[in-house]
């Protein structure tokens, strides 16, 4: 393993304080944001949306999100979450110390890949949308938090999904744009 949590510093404080239950609603509301439907879900509303509102290189917007999301998803699940190898807090914590709430991977906790693929599709749907970029992103924020208040991530692992997920974006309408202009 190449680093574990810093769980009596702020990493663990920040995970106890988001990961308090808050009720039924947000039980539901967090459990929701972190389902496979709801990021599908958004993809697919997005790709209905923008072909209805006949956006301008419509087909490239979308193939942008979805390559954006694949390499984010991918490229940490077969490269970064293996080289980090973080366990999660559900694993690392005494039992009975925090909530569990839904189902867990096995795999590594680091980068948080549910975060890294809402701020990959956020990135590069904002750049289609950007009069809804604040929506975009507060949905993404919903998606990262969710993983700390179910207690399957880090604090830190949901900030290197953040930043991940955005490079990737990045990346994705970096190279679309290349693609597109010849």
């Amino acid at each position: 393993m190449i680093f574990e949590p810093l769980q009596a510093g702020w990493d663990g404080a920040v995970f106890h304080v988001l990961n308090r239950d808050r009720g039924i609603f947000l039980d539901a509301v967090f459990t929701a944001a972190s389902s496979r439907q709801f990021g599908v879900g958004a993809m697919v509303a997005f790709s209905l949306i923008a072909l209805a509102a006949g956006i301008r290189r419509f087909g490239v917007s979308v193939l942008g999100i979805w390559l954006a999301v694949a390499l984010s998803d991918r490229i940490g699940a077969w490269l970064l979450k293996p080289i980090f190898a973080r366990t999660r807090p559900c694993y690392a914590l005494q039992e009975g110390s925090f909530r569990l709430l839904g189902t867990i991977g096995r795999s590594g906790a680091f980068p948080s890949l549910h975060a890294a693929n809402a701020f990959a599709f956020a990135y590069v749907a904002r750049q289609a949308f950007p009069g809804a970029s604040i929506p975009l992103y507060l949905l993404a924020t919903l998606v990262a938090v969710s993983r700390i208040y179910l207690g399957v991530h880090w604090p830190t692992d949901v900030l290197a999904g953040m930043v991940w997920g955005t490079l990737c974006g990045a990346l994705s309408s970096n190279i679309l744009e290349r693609w597109s202009s010849r």
